[in-house]
C-alpha cells in the first residue's frame, strides 16, 4: 500500500483552483396524472370504511336557480294555482347567444334554461319535465355535449328517479296485458265494478303522489361525457347533474347543480417513499389548478366580518381513511388534504407546487423560500393562514415556533385539540384514583378478613367493588357517559378568523408571536326583528383573544350544555330568562 503525502501549499493551490462546487439541491418529483370516474355525484360521508375514494366526491358544485311566486286564478268555479319566475337572473341571455336550435316543445310549462362553464367554454343545457303537463319535476336533461348550440343532435338524458318510474309503469302495463291475453275474455260485470273502484283509487293515488311529486322533487342524472379545452388544450372530463324544485305555500325554487364525475390520480415519490397523490376539481370549473380566495361575510350589523375560504381546487397526498366523520367539514381536519396552492406545507418543510389547469401533470419540488417562524402558546393546534403565497395549514404545539415563509400572514381558521392531553389527564387520575382504591381496599379485607374468619373460618374481599366505587366517584358522571357514548372523545375549539384580526410580519430567521385562542368571551347582540309579533331574537357568540368566532366547542365528544341567559328590568326583575340554542 502506498502513501500519498502533499504538502499544505500545494493542498491550497489545490483548493483554490478546484471550481467552486454548489450544495445538491433535490430535484423535482413529477407525476403523470390519469383520469378517474368517480361513480356518484352525491356528497357522501363514510368515516370509518377503508376506502378513500369517496372522498374525491366532496366538491362544490356549480349552482343556478329559478325563484317563483304563485298566482290564484278561478277558472270555472274552480281555483287553480300557476307558478311565475320572479325576474331575470341573466341566465338567458348567454343561453340565448349560445344555442341556435332547441326542441320544438317542453313538457314543462318553465323549463329549466341556463349554461355553465368548464374550462375554456360555456355548454347549454335545459332541463325539462320527463311527464306532460309538467308533472314528477324536472326528470329530462338536454344538455350541448358537443358545444355546437344545437340542442336536438346530442341524446337525451333521463334522471335515474324518472328512468325507474318509467320502467315500473312499462312493467305494469305489460303484466296488464298479458294477464289479459292470458284471460282471452272480456271482463265480468263484477271485475268491471272491481276494475272501476280500482281506477278510482288508482286515480286517487296518483293525484296525492301528483301533489308530493310538484311540491318537492329531487333528480340526479347519470354522468355527462365531455371533451373540454383547458388554456387551449384538449381534456377529458365528467360531470353529474341534480336538479331539486320547491313548489310550496307562497314560494317556489328550482336549483340546480354540476359537479365533477372525475378526478385525477398518479403516484410521486417524496422523500425516497412513493405515494398515491389525487387532484379534485374542488370548484366544479373543469380547471385543477384554482387556488383559494378570501371573502368577508359579515354575520351581524355592527360585529367584524368573517374572513371566508372560498375553496379552490384540493390536493390529497397519501390519503388515509377518515375515522372522524366531522372531520371532513374541518378545514384543517385531514393532514394529507392541501389546497392547491404555489407552496404546500409537509411536516416542516415547503414546497413549491405546479399543476397543469388540465389536471394532467404536477410537479412537487423543495422550495428555497425565505423562512421566519411564528409560536402560539397552545397545546396542539392546526391554524390557516394566508399570504401571497396563498392559504396554507400549519401545526404547532406549547410555544414551539413553526416555520413560515416570509411576508404578511392573516389568521383564517384554526383548530385546537386537547383530545390527547385530555385523555392523558383522565387516564392519570383514574390511574390515582385506582391506586387510592386498592390501598383502601386492602385495609378494609384485612379487616374484613379478620371479622369472617373469627367468625366462618373463610377469607372474603370486596377489592374489586370498591376498585369500581371508586374510579366511578373519582370520574364523576361524565365517566358513566363517557362509556356508554360511542365514537371519539374529542375535546376540541374550532374557528374562524375576522377582519378584526390583524395581520403578522414574518421576517428570515425571526420569531414572532400568532395571536389566537384563549381566553374566549361571551357576546350576545339582536339577530333580528319581527314586527309582526313584536319580537327580538338574540343571538350569542363565543370570540377568542383576536376576535375570532367561534364555530365548534366539544368536551369528552359532547357540546358543553345549553347557554342560560336571564333578562332583568327595573329593580332588578327577571323579565325573560331561557336558554340559548345551538345553530
Amino acid at each position: 500500500m502506498k502513501t500519498r503525502i502533499a504538502s499544505l501549499g500545494g493542498l491550497a493551490a489545490a483548493l483554490l483552483l478546484a471550481p467552486a462546487v454548489a450544495p445538491a439541491v433535490a430535484p423535482a418529483a413529477v407525476c403523470k396524472m390519469k383520469p378517474k370516474k368517480l361513480d356518484s355525484g352525491q356528497r357522501r360521508n363514510m368515516a370509518g370504511s377503508p376506502n378513500v375514494d369517496w372522498l374525491f366526491s366532496i366538491t362544490d358544485g356549480q349552482t343556478s336557480y329559478i325563484q317563483f311566486r304563485p298566482t290564484t286564478v278561478t277558472k270555472d268555479g274552480k281555483k287553480q294555482t300557476t307558478w311565475s319566475p320572479i325576474g331575470d337572473d341573466g341566465r338567458l341571455r348567454d343561453f340565448n347567444r349560445i344555442v341556435k336550435k332547441q326542441p320544438e316543445k317542453y313538457n314543462a310549462e318553465h323549463p329549466m334554461r341556463s349554461v355553465v362553464k368548464f374550462g375554456d367554454k360555456q355548454y347549454a343545457f335545459v332541463f325539462d319535465a320527463a311527464e306532460p303537463k309538467g308533472q314528477g319535476g324536472y326528470g329530462l336533461l338536454y344538455f350541448d355535449v358537443n358545444a355546437n348550440g344545437d340542442l336536438t343532435d346530442d341524446d337525451v338524458i333521463e334522471s335515474t328517479q324518472a328512468k325507474q318510474a318509467r320502467e315500473a309503469r312499462e312493467k305494469a302495463e305489460k303484466e296488464k296485458a298479458e294477464k289479459a291475453a292470458a284471460e282471452g275474455k272480456d271482463a265480468t260485470d263484477k271485475e268491471k265494478k272491481d276494475e272501476k273502484k280500482d281506477n278510482e283509487k288508482e286515480k286517487a293515488r296518483r293525484e296525492l303522489a301528483a301533489y308530493y311529486a310538484r311540491s318537492v322533487n329531487h333528480h340526479q342524472f347519470p354522468a355527462v361525457e365531455l371533451k373540454i379545452e383547458v388554456d387551449g388544450k384538449p381534456a377529458d372530463y365528467r360531470v353529474f347533474a341534480m336538479i331539486q324544485s320547491y313548489f310550496m305555500g307562497n314560494y317556489g325554487q328550482v336549483h340546480v347543480s354540476f359537479t365533477p364525475g372525475l378526478c385525477y390520480e398518479g403516484e410521486i415519490e417524496l422523500d425516497g417513499r412513493r405515494q398515491r397523490v389525487v387532484l379534485v376539481d374542488r370548484d366544479s370549473n373543469g380547471r385543477f389548478d384554482d387556488r383559494t380566495k378570501i371573502i368577508e361575510a359579515r354575520m351581524s350589523p355592527s360585529g367584524p366580518a368573517r374572513l371566508y375560504p372560498q375553496n379552490g381546487d384540493v390536493l390529497y397526498l397519501d390519503p388515509k381513511p377518515v375515522q372522524d366523520p366531522n372531520a371532513i367539514w374541518d378545514a384543517t381536519g385531514l393532514s394529507f388534504r392541501h389546497n392547491v396552492e404555489k407552496l404546500i406545507c409537509l411536516g416542516d418543510r415547503y414546497y413549491d407546487l405546479k399543476v397543469d389547469p388540465s389536471g394532467s401533470e404536477l410537479s412537487i419540488e423543495p422550495s428555497d423560500v425565505a423562512l421566519g417562524y411564528v409560536k402560539n402558546p397552545n397545546a396542539e393546534y392546526s391554524v390557516m393562514i394566508h399570504g401571497d403565497a396563498g392559504l396554507i395549514t400549519i401545526n404547532g404545539q406549547g410555544d414551539k415556533p413553526v416555520p413560515v415563509p416570509e411576508g404578511e400572514w392573516k389568521m383564517v381558521s384554526y383548530k385546537i385539540d386537547l383530545t390527547k392531553l385530555r385523555e392523558a389527564e383522565a387516564k392519570k387520575k383514574e390511574e390515582e384514583a385506582k391506586k387510592a382504591a386498592e390501598e383502601e381496599a386492602k385495609e378494609g379485607a384485612n379487616e374484613e378478613t379478620k371479622n369472617d374468619t373469627a367468625k366462618t373460618g373463610e377469607k372474603k374481599s370486596s377489592l374489586w367493588d370498591a376498585i369500581g366505587k371508586a374510579v366511578n366517584k373519582a370520574a364523576g358522571t361524565n365517566r358513566a357517559r363517557a362509556v356508554r357514548r360511542q365514537g371519539p372523545k374529542t375535546t376540541l375549539v374550532s374557528a374562524m378568523g375576522t377582519t378584526a384580526g390583524k395581520p403578522i410580519k414574518v421576517v428570515k430567521d425571526e420569531t414572532v408571536l400568532l395571536p389566537f385562542g384563549p381566553p374566549y368571551k361571551p357576546v350576545v347582540e339582536p339577530s333580528y326583528f319581527q314586527s309582526n309579533n313584536d319580537t327580538l331574537s338574540l343571538g350569542l357568540e363565543i370570540q377568542g383573544s383576536v376576535g375570532e368566532q367561534v364555530t365548534n366547542l366539544m368536551v369528552d365528544g359532547d357540546r358543553p350544555e345549553k347557554p342560560k341567559f336571564k333578562i332583568l328590568g327595573p329593580e332588578d326583575k327577571v323579565v325573560q330568562q331561557g336558554n340559548f340554542e345551538y345553530g
